[in-house]
């Protein structure tokens, strides 16, 4: 059967030579590039690769038979309609490391008070610590040693677990599957939240959201989480928005570091609060843009996984990376 394959991207130099040599390499191979070229065409396409679309667009594409997202996250899916029609749907992980590395970098930023004393220093020319004559409740905490949770133990929290054990930390990781088998990179694993929330004195989320994900932090499991710090670089909707608020306002919640949040600028805008209750201006709460895995690196390795995906696919061997659209991972 005769493939068209659509690519639904703004594309990099990168990309194009990447398409051209898959042109090349599968003569019989149709490729329709651009955004426009592919609504266009929407109705010929058989297999297409594609940041978000509308879904009254992809309703048009009646012969598609696999959707490639060159990036993890599926919540953005339109899976009813995909599962309905027998869509098989491929992601990529290649963005793992550097999502890792800056949770681990949020944490260290947290616990080390880097912003708090940087402002301090650059704006006011103030002091803390042994050269203002304080205490060591002045000085900042460090992450040796301590007992950390990581809330999935995908890609991501694998990766984690490999940064967090060069500082000799104890890592449970919390999969909702039983078994007692331990993922590889864990020391530990944890069915219940229960569980896994006291296991850890940080308790990291790197969980997609899902049907099963969404709101599972809410005011029980935050409570319980009293004196510990919260990192999340899995989807702002995983972790409810009140609760939080609450937990982080009223000291239950030693703090948090946040990538993630609840509401997002529309395309091109800088300015809109991530947060309506205010979680952002919180002293305790240190935040990022949700740009985890916004780095060149991150971005060259999706996209050469999804060529060698496209691949695998047109050479008819066994694919990796299929995602189940009820699990939505």
């Amino acid at each position: 059967m005769k493939l068209t394959l659509g690519v639904y991207l703004n594309l990099n130099d990168t990309w194009r030579e990447q398409l051209a040599q898959l042109s090349l390499d599968f003569p019989d191979l149709e490729i329709i590039i651009g955004k426009d070229n592919v609504l266009t065409h929407i109705a010929e396409i058989t297999a297409l690769v594609a940041t978000p679309m509308e879904e009254e667009d992809l309703r048009r594409a009646e012969k598609l038979t696999a959707l490639f997202v060159p990036f993890v996250g599926l919540n953005h899916l339109p899976h009813r309609l995909l599962s309905e029609r027998g869509v098989r749907v491929f992601n990529v992980h290649g963005n793992a490391e550097s999502v890792a590395e800056r949770a681990l970098a949020l944490t260290l930023a947290f616990l080390g008070r880097v912003v708090e004393l940087h402002k301090d220093l650059q704006d006011h020319e103030r002091w803390h610590g042994f050269w203002a004559r304080k205490g060591i409740e002045d000085g900042w905490s460090s992450l040796y040693r301590r007992p950390c949770t990581i809330f999935g133990t995908g890609a991501i929290g694998r990766e984690l677990a490999q940064l967090l054990h060069a500082f000799g930390c104890h890592v449970t990781g919390y999969r909702r599957s039983h078994g007692l088998t331990v993922p590889p990179g864990f020391d530990a694993v944890a069915s219940s939240l229960p569980e896994a929330i006291a296991a850890g004195d940080i308790l990291f989320m790197a969980l997609p959201l899902t049907p099963e994900t969404e709101g599972m932090f809410g005011e029980a499991e935050l409570q319980a989480a009293q004196g510990k710090v919260l990192v999340n670089v899995g989807r702002g909707e995983l972790i409810q928005e009140q609760p939080l608020y609450n937990a982080l306002n009223s000291g239950v919640l030693r703090g948090a570091a946040l990538d993630v949040w609840y509401s997002y600028p529309d395309a091109g805008e800088e300015q809109r609060s991530p947060s309506s209750l205010g979680i952002h201006r919180l002293p305790n709460v240190v935040c990022s843009p949700h740009i985890a895995g916004f780095t060149p690196q991150a971005v060259d390795a999706n996209l050469h996984e999804t060529i060698s995906s496209l691949r695998t696919y047109l050479e008819g061997r066994p694919m990796q990376n299929e995602c189940n659209l009820q699990l939505l991972y």
